[in-house]
């Protein structure tokens, strides 16, 4: 596994539990993730851009999310 794709996994587990986390983008490492929620039926997507390089991935999580 690479070493970004590290970066991707740390920043989805810390965003996950804290959306209002500053994170710094696991491709650049030149900005901090913007985070949003797309909510679903069942569940929500946590959606994470970086403003500086475009850079996105998102997590699922299944509880309500907390803001």
């Amino acid at each position: 596994m690479s070493d970004e794709a590290k970066r991707w996994i740390d920043a989805g587990a810390r965003l996950a539990g804290d959306p209002a986390a500053r994170v710094l983008c696991p491709a650049c490492q030149g900005a901090h993730l913007a985070v949003s929620d797309i909510l679903g039926a069942r569940a929500f997507e946590r959606r994470m851009v970086c403003p500086k390089c475009g850079a996105k991935n998102w997590v699922v999580l299944s509880s309500p999310p907390k803001r």
